[in-house]
């Protein structure tokens, strides 16, 4: 593409620049959709994550609890 611009005149080198900044800007576009979409995902695998890690601790603590339980009731007999 280089050697071919040197033989365009001014008007067409301007068009051509058009041309690229409407691609460039196409790819922008795309480019930032493409992330928000990533962002979105990601929060929503946080939120999945955070709630699994929430009923995790709930359920270790209520082993802990059980546990305690069988503990006190074996030592009362």
């Amino acid at each position: 593409m280089g050697d071919s611009l040197s033989a365009l005149n001014v008007k067409e080198l301007k068009q051509v620049e058009n041309r690229l900044e409407k691609a460039i800007s196409r790819i922008r576009s795309k480019k930032h959709e493409l992330l928000l979409a990533e962002i979105e995902s990601l929060q929503k695998t946080e939120i999945e994550l955070d709630n699994e890690s929430i009923y995790l601790r709930t359920k270790q603590k209520w082993r802990g609890f059980n546990n305690t339980i069988i503990k006190w009731l074996v030592v009362r007999r």
